[in-house]
């Protein structure tokens, strides 16, 4: 509802010509209009997109506005705004959208008189986070077997319940003797690379109290590994690709080698070949089964 100010009437002294007088028409702080008088239209509140980089957003006229403003941020309280629109139309079409959770409102003007806010709405665009956790050290790899991942963190391996998605709660540790670099997780066991100690395996048959179960000194410097079956692929940096017999955990054995022309630093195995990212010579594709 429009409400306008009473006239105020001053007299402005002009040098030693006079006075004179003026009338200003000044208006007051009066809700020019409320939030229920416009709606949003577009997107819905709480809508899920998928990957796009271009979206609308459209809400009612209200009848008297001459402009309206529109506020977009990762932040419910907008506190750093990514978009800040004065417009003279009752839509904003944002034309470079990553993944994320977005929080938009919008209200309505006339000259400098502003309505009141929109309550906030949000929307979700593929991928967007739901929920972390921060483990103590320095995560280096991560991966998943039913409601729990299993992290490789520099100082060992951290199991972190992962059933609540919005809410993951570390269950259980087990401290490697240098740096967890990667890991797998095979059965009841998982195999971390942890640097110069090599392959640790630990049994994880119990996610609350993970236990040492045995180890495989490699010659260099163990970044990553992946499990197949009965076998530790090992990506060893210096020392290349190395494969290790797991079928009794707390004795692994070396069973070969295959020294790659660079830094081997990250390894995957699918079906009869392991690849490896090995640094600078790029990916080797390595056969691993007759």
């Amino acid at each position: 509802m429009k409400r306008w100010s009473q006239l105020i009437k001053f007299c402005i002294l002009i040098g030693l010509l006079g006075t004179g007088c003026t009338k200003i028409e000044e208006p007051l702080e009066p809700e020019l209009f409320t939030p229920e008088s416009f709606l949003p239209m577009s997107p819905q509140n709480g809508a899920i997109f998928f990957f796009v980089s271009t979206i609308s957003f459209d809400w009612s006229d209200v009848s008297g506005a001459t402009k309206y403003q529109i506020q977009i941020d990762s932040n419910p309280d907008f506190p750093h705004p990514i978009i800040d629109q004065v417009l003279s139309t009752s839509s904003y079409t944002w034309n470079d959208m990553s993944g994320g959770t977005y929080y938009w409102q919008v209200r309505a003007g006339n000259g400098y008189v502003w309505s009141a806010w929109i309550d906030v709405q949000v929307i979700y665009n593929i991928p967007f986070e739901v929920g972390y956790y921060d483990t103590p050290g320095l995560a280096n790899s991560v991966t998943v077997l039913d409601s729990y991942a299993y992290v490789a963190d520099w100082d060992g391996l951290r199991v972190i319940d992962i059933s609540t998605p919005s809410s993951p709660t570390e269950v259980g540790y087990c401290d490697t003797p240098v740096c967890a670099h990667g890991v797998a997780v095979s059965g009841s066991y998982a195999y971390v690379a942890d640097g110069l100690s090599g392959l640790w395996v630990i049994d994880i048959s119990t996610p609350s109290s993970p236990t040492e179960a045995g180890y495989y000194d490699t010659p260099y410097y163990a970044y990553d590994v992946a499990v197949s079956g009965s076998y530790a692929y090992m990506a060893d940096c210096d020392g290349g690709f190395r494969v290790i017999d797991v079928s009794t955990p707390s004795s692994p054995t070396e069973m070969g080698y295959y020294y790659t022309p660079g830094y081997a630093w990250g390894v995957t195995v699918s079906g009869s070949y392991a690849y490896v990212a090995d640094c600078d010579a790029g990916l080797r594709v390595i056969r691993i089964k007759p």
